[in-house]
């Protein structure tokens, strides 16, 4: 759907539109080496965002077959845009116990935790809310889990929660 060029062209975008919460709902993960794979621009972008007093805030990424869990101490896998460090409010899912979710990934950059399953939407091609995915047609989707599950739908709580607190105190940085 896109890549980080034309990421850090949305950020940069809405900075200029005077947004000062700005929510990432997507998540690439690398394996964590020495030398990291850079995303040169998202993270200017994001800086640039951040310098101009706007919350970032970024979902930390579930797990898959390309992106497996972080073992306690042992750092494997990381997550992009979650570790570009002081620059984003990353986001990790809670299930329905208020327990990490099983499928959200661990690091050192994750922030915070909010609710990451069981959410409902907009359903894609139809009328009215869903709490599964929905293709482009407006069929539910033949997909292994196809539940609203995800840190993608932790971090809007977290975005929202920023948007309402700089709504009421505007003086914080």
């Amino acid at each position: 759907a896109g890549d980080t060029k034309s990421m850090a062209q949305a950020v940069m975008r809405a900075v200029q539109l005077h947004a000062t919460v700005i929510n990432i709902s997507e998540a690439a993960c690398f394996r964590a080496v020495p030398n990291q794979p850079e995303a040169a621009d998202l993270q200017a972008a994001v800086h640039y965002a951040v310098e101009n007093n706007v919350v970032v805030v970024v979902a930390a990424a579930n797990i898959t077959p390309e992106c497996p869990q972080n073992s306690p101490g042992k750092l494997t896998t990381i997550s992009s845009p979650g570790w570009f460090g002081e620059d984003v409010l990353t986001v990790a899912a809670t299930d329905g116990k208020d327990q990490p979710a099983r499928f959200s990934l661990h690091g050192p950059w994750v922030g915070v935790a909010a609710p990451g399953t069981g959410a409902v939407s907009l359903a894609a091609g139809q009328q009215g809310l869903t709490s599964g995915l929905v293709e482009v047609q407006g069929v539910p989707a033949k997909l292994v889990s196809a539940k609203l599950d995800g840190t993608s739908f932790a971090a809007p709580y977290v975005a929202g929660l920023a948007a309402l607190v700089r709504e009421r105190f505007p003086n914080l940085t």
